[in-house]
């Protein structure tokens, strides 16, 4: 990094920081994908939701830097009564630390931007990472079924 702290753009609206009425508690999601991993992802996130616990409601984030209109449609259309689901363009907070990404083999761009979970999530008190190519998703460990967390 160069030394400078871009200002963070608002990614995350304050009524997004909590469950909505009615859900024992949220649990935020974030993927990072492109063009070519979106459906893969699209697969994760169905299964996710398919194994969803109706007592939680899930947040599911996508962070990209400039997914077609088409896949951006399709993954936000996910949502459902107890899912929402957003993709965040994260260019403008890339572009604030004025770096470049450099890819090779199987590292590309989208393997960095889980290090800006910590600065776009901050209000969060835990969030999930999960690389999209996943299949079969089920989140009810200990962490997220535990009331005294």
């Amino acid at each position: 990094m160069n030394g400078r702290t871009p200002a963070i753009p608002a990614y995350i609206a304050p009524e997004e920081k909590n469950a909505p009425v009615g859900y024992t508690r949220q649990i935020p999601v974030v993927f990072a994908t492109n063009d070519n991993y979106a459906p893969y992802t699209g697969v994760a996130i169905a299964s996710i939701l398919h194994n969803a616990s109706p007592e939680n409601y899930y947040r599911i984030y996508i962070l990209h830097t400039g997914l077609a209109g088409g896949a951006i449609q399709r993954l936000e259309g996910m949502g459902q009564y107890n899912a929402a689901v957003r993709c965040l363009n994260v260019q403008p907070l890339l572009d604030g630390y004025g770096v470049a990404l450099h890819e090779r083999a199987h590292f590309t761009k989208e393997t960095y931007y889980r290090f800006l979970i910590p600065e776009i999530f901050c209000d969060f008190s835990d969030v999930i990472y999960l690389d999209g190519d996943l299949f079969k998703v089920s989140i009810d460990f200990p962490a997220y079924t535990d009331n005294t967390h």
